[in-house]
Parts: C-alpha cells; structure tokens; sequence
C-alpha cells in the first residue's frame, strides 16, 4: 500500500519530467498540477512526522509557483506545448526536481 508521501512524490515525478512525455501521453498539465495540489493536500493533513526544513521549503516553492500560474492572464501556459517549453514551466520542473532530490537526500519522516 503506497503511502501518502509515495503518492505525493509520484505527483512530483510526473511534473518534472520532461515536457514531451506530456506531449507524447496526452496527459494535461491542468491534470499534472491538480494531481499534485490534492496529494500535497492530503500528505500535509495526515503529517505524523515534520519533514525536514528543506524538504518542507522544497514543496512549498513548487506549490507557489503551481499557484502563480492560475492568474487569468496565465490560461495561454495550460497545454503541452507550452509545458515543453514556456520559461515558468520549466522553472517549475527544476522546483519538482529539487523536492525529488530533497526527499532522496534527506531523513524522510
């Protein structure tokens, strides 16, 4: 049975690979990013034990930036190809590559 934080690290996989998965899978980054809010949601409601100050730092950077790009003016960045390739997208990967790294390096709670 996969654990909240397994789930949660497999949301954050799927965000940092690379674009062209996205593009070859038809999968959304509407999808991508909600899949990663509710398990961030759920792994933070049911904390037994604080994860380390970095890993902690790491996801709330990835969550801010998810949020940044739900301003309107943002709606042209919500497909593949913009995934791909957009500047804020694959700023947003290096931030899920950082909590994945965060996670292996650091005690896990």
């Amino acid at each position: 049975m996969a654990s909240n934080l397994d789930d949660l690290l497999s949301a954050v996989r799927r965000l940092s690979s690379v674009g062209g998965v996205v593009l070859r899978t038809g999968e959304r980054p509407d999808s991508l990013a909600f899949e990663f809010d509710e398990r961030y949601t759920t792994y933070m409601e049911s904390l037994v034990d604080l994860p380390t100050e970095a890993q902690l730092y790491s996801l709330q950077a990835l969550d801010n930036g998810i949020q940044a790009l739900s301003d309107p003016e943002d709606a042209v960045l919500w497909n593949a190809r913009a995934f791909d390739s957009h500047p804020r997208w694959i700023e947003l990967r290096t931030l899920a590559d950082r909590v994945l790294r965060e996670f292996s390096e650091g005690v896990q709670p």
